[in-house]
């Protein structure tokens, strides 16, 4: 499942407290599949699947020591809430436009992901 959201449309939370500035929310699944070979040979012997989920958070001049040591991240848009447990910062970035702001982009990867309808 993808997504993305603007900023005004979406409210983030993280660990429960809501998260300020942000200026769009990008998220998809991604997959990744580990060959194992046999000893000594290029056969594959197995395949391992392994999958989470990434989360992209545009921010504006935010402050970022919240993204130390969070555990969930949680997107409340539309009646719906997408809750992202197991988390970890994969990326921080930041791009200055024309205009002078700082936007910082934070890549979040979680293990797993839960939908609850309200």
């Amino acid at each position: 499942m993808n997504g993305f959201a603007k900023g005004k449309d979406v409210t983030v939370y993280l660990d429960g407290i809501i998260l300020g500035g942000v200026r769009e929310v990008q998220f998809n699944v991604k997959s990744t599949v580990y060959n194992i070979g046999e000893y000594l040979t290029d056969i594959p012997a197995a395949k391992i699947p392994s999958r989470s989920h990434c989360v992209k958070l545009k921010l504006e001049n935010a402050y970022l020591a919240p993204f130390d040591c969070m555990e969930t991240l949680e997107l409340c848009q539309n009646g719906e809430r997408i809750i992202f447990s197991g988390c970890a910062v994969s990326d921080i970035s930041a791009s200055i436009p024309p205009r002078g702001e700082v936007v910082n982009t934070v890549t979040v990867e979680a293990a797993e992901r839960s939908i609850i309808h309200e």
